[in-house]
């Protein structure tokens, strides 16, 4: 699984955030070197070949392959008419931006990008698995790399158009009030006891639940939890006392929602008076800590709401980037 997820990953950062748009007479900034007839697009003046265009559109083909098997030949046709429309919508964007760059005077550090490719390199088994994953999505070391220096380029002109948006005290403060309820985060442990649901039978069923009844009596006459959780929980957090050793909060976590929404009944330091039934059995849940104030929320807020209009800001810039442009598209 974690092969499988290495190599999906590396299709995704260079199918869907942009490859091959870097440096060189690939990239769209020499648009004397392309042929006119070869130009799929234009933009300020540089020229998209059809030769980045299909690599482009190959590597995305490789990344949904598999989503594809079962496509009748006029829905893989619409596809790949919606690939291409999308591969050119990227490559247009990209140019825009590393336009800009060059604008500014901004200068990409090959070093780092090099430096995030050995970390991709350093994820998989050995050399042999890597140019594998790279051979079966039509990708290159070189195209990497563009990736990587385009992504600093754009998160340079990012920062410099951002570097006066700021959020104040009162922002977070209105902010925190307006949606309090899902801006508080949890730390819990817990207790499991399995019956997993369509497997376990209305009888094993019961008896988890009176397994878990009976431990909460325990707990009710002075048990410790974290040890009754190494002794008796069936989870994979045993060990750790039950601890699961993340922040959540109501919304947007990997836990189960029956689970979320027992610890959310509970103040920090209590646990659960009755079993909490979820599709892998019963839960005791103790609340470890519980984020709910403005002041222990504040720097998770301001973080967020700080890139949020930020995000905003740059969209708004970007806009208005690409309504100036002199963008000729020939698809």
């Amino acid at each position: 699984m974690r092969k499988i997820a290495l190599i999906v990953s590396l299709v995704l950062i260079v199918a869907l955030f942009a490859v091959g748009c870097g440096k060189g007479e690939d990239s769209g900034n020499s648009g004397d070197k392309i042929d006119e007839a070869n130009a799929v697009a234009k933009v300020n003046g540089a020229q998209i070949s059809s030769t980045q265009l299909d690599e482009r559109v190959a590597r995305m083909e490789a990344s949904v392959g598999h989503q594809g098997a079962n496509l009748t030949d006029e829905q893989k046709k619409t596809l790949m008419e919606g690939l291409k429309k999308e591969a050119l919508t990227q490559l247009i964007q990209e140019q825009l931006i590393t336009q800009e760059a060059e604008k500014r005077g901004i200068k990409v550090d090959e070093t780092k990008a090099k430096e995030h490719l050995e970390q991709i390199k350093s994820q998989f088994k050995d050399d042999e698995e890597y140019k594998k994953g790279l051979e079966q999505y039509s990708l290159t070391e070189e195209a990497l790399i563009d990736y990587f220096e385009y992504q600093l380029a754009e998160d340079a002109v990012f920062q410099a158009v951002t570097e006066e948006v700021s959020v104040s005290d009162k922002d977070v403060e209105d902010y925190y009030n307006k949606n309090k309820e899902n801006l508080i985060q949890m730390k819990a442990r817990h207790i499991l006891i399995q019956a997993a649901e369509g497997t376990a039978t209305e009888e094993e069923m019961q008896q988890a639940k009176e397994k878990a009844q009976s431990i909460i009596e325990e707990l009710n006459n002075g048990a410790d939890f974290i040890q009754l959780a190494k002794e008796k929980s069936e989870g994979p957090s045993a060990p750790e006392g039950g601890l699961l050793d993340m922040y959540f909060g109501k919304q947007g976590s990997n836990l189960v929602q029956e689970f979320v929404d027992g610890a959310f009944l509970l103040d920090e330091g209590e646990y659960s008076k009755e079993p909490v039934k979820s599709s892998f059995g019963y839960h005791i849940i103790k609340v470890e800590e519980k984020m709910d104030t403005l002041d222990e929320l504040k720097s998770k807020i301001q973080e967020s709401l700080l890139y949020q209009t930020k995000s905003e800001a740059f969209n708004t810039f970007f806009t208005e980037l690409k309504d100036k442009a002199d963008i000729e598209n020939n698809l």
